[in-house]
């Protein structure tokens, strides 16, 4: 095994995206600054993509290059949680319009809850198929490991939100590096705990 592994989640969410340095996270600030060009963006989700993967894998931290991979592998990553995203508009809506706001808080919070596994499963296995009809995601998210791990996602959401501001009121441009850094975090986090989960028979390896 080639990763630390006595971190929890939250310690190596915060140090895997930095295990080769700070290279990867400065061509991903690069590559927001550059994100309105479109195609930049979807280099960014390629490497969250590895991200998610090699740290279910429990492997090194993958290099942030071979950008037209990244890019294929990118958009792949955003038409996976399309029907995701559509199921959960569609919910919202009919909780809205024909049953009750109430509901509709409901639907965003089992939306915000089940995503990361919908992402991770995705991730492990690169089949949008085998994530939206195998049991995997339903193994994974439905169970007192994945609840636990989701509110220790909580502080840790707080503490990348901070840094990112702190980088933005310290450097102007910086929110960039800190919305990358933040991101590749929480990629590693979730990866992580799936990893975890494997290692604990709950869930097949990545």
């Amino acid at each position: 095994m080639s990763l630390d592994a006595k971190k929890s989640p939250f310690e190596f969410a915060l140090s895997y995206p930095r295990e080769d340095g700070w290279g990867a996270i400065l061509k991903g600030g690069l590559t927001l600054l550059l994100s309105f060009l479109i195609v930049p963006y979807f280099v960014l989700f390629g490497y969250v993509f590895r991200l998610y993967r090699s740290a279910a894998r429990d492997e090194p931290q993958p290099a942030y290059t071979d950008y037209v991979e990244l890019l294929k592998e990118g958009v792949w990553l955003f038409v996976a949680q399309l029907p995701f995203v559509a199921v959960v508009g569609i919910l919202g809506f009919i909780s809205i319009e024909y049953i009750h706001p109430a509901v509709y808080v409901l639907v965003v919070l089992a939306a915000v809850y089940v995503g990361p596994a919908v992402i991770t499963v995705y991730a492990v296995t690169g089949d949008i198929g085998e994530t939206y009809t195998s049991s995997r995601v339903p193994d994974f998210a439905f169970t007192v490991f994945y609840a636990k791990h989701a509110a220790m996602y909580i502080p840790l959401a707080i503490l990348l939100g901070v840094v990112t501001m702190l980088s933005a009121l310290a450097l102007g441009v910086g929110i960039l590096f800190g919305s990358a850094f933040a991101t590749f975090a929480q990629a590693s986090y979730w990866g992580r705990v799936y990893e975890r989960a494997a290692a604990a028979g709950i869930v097949e390896p990545a």
